[in-house]
């Protein structure tokens, strides 16, 4: 699997900063990633004041193991291709999924695809927190292949 450390994917993130309590209307979107911009994943929903963080991070690593196994011949060494996938999806007060939903394409449809049957493979997911109220949860969950690393202050060409 030493083909699988090439590609980087925001999931390797030990911790989802962000995911903490968040009473901000469903427009509002959390985590946040500083090589990114964006984290691994984004609750859509209002939160209802219910820290969303322990249940999102549990569900990342899942989704993570899941996609490494069906990470397309493309996106390993040697083409390396790269690419970033955006896929949003519902999950009920039981852990069962909506369909998930590609909002941004690598333009690559193995590369898309591979995001999607992650999702679908590692649910159901565990019931939503008792505490939260609402019908289902809707997330984004931010893929990247083979990102280039931002450059260091070293190595940045003054004019």
């Amino acid at each position: 699997m030493k083909c699988c450390a090439a590609i980087i994917l925001a999931f390797l993130l030990s911790a989802v900063p962000g995911m903490g309590r968040n009473t901000a209307s469903s427009t509002e979107r959390t985590a946040t990633n500083t090589n990114t911009g964006k984290g691994p994943v984004e609750v859509l929903s209002d939160t209802q004041g219910v820290n969303f963080g322990p249940y999102t991070s549990t569900i990342a690593h899942a989704v993570k193991i899941k996609w490494y196994i069906h990470i397309p011949q493309v996106a390993r060494a040697p083409e390396m291709k790269q690419g970033n996938v955006d896929v949003e999806f519902h999950i009920d007060q039981k852990g069962a999924i909506g369909d998930p939903q590609i909002v941004t394409s690598s333009g690559d449809e193995s590369l898309d695809d591979a995001c999607t049957k992650a999702i679908l493979d590692a649910a159901p997911f565990g019931p939503l927190p008792s505490e939260f109220n609402g019908n289902y949860l809707f997330l984004r969950f931010h893929f990247h292949y083979n990102p280039q690393k931002p450059k260091s202050p070293s190595q940045v060409q003054h004019p």
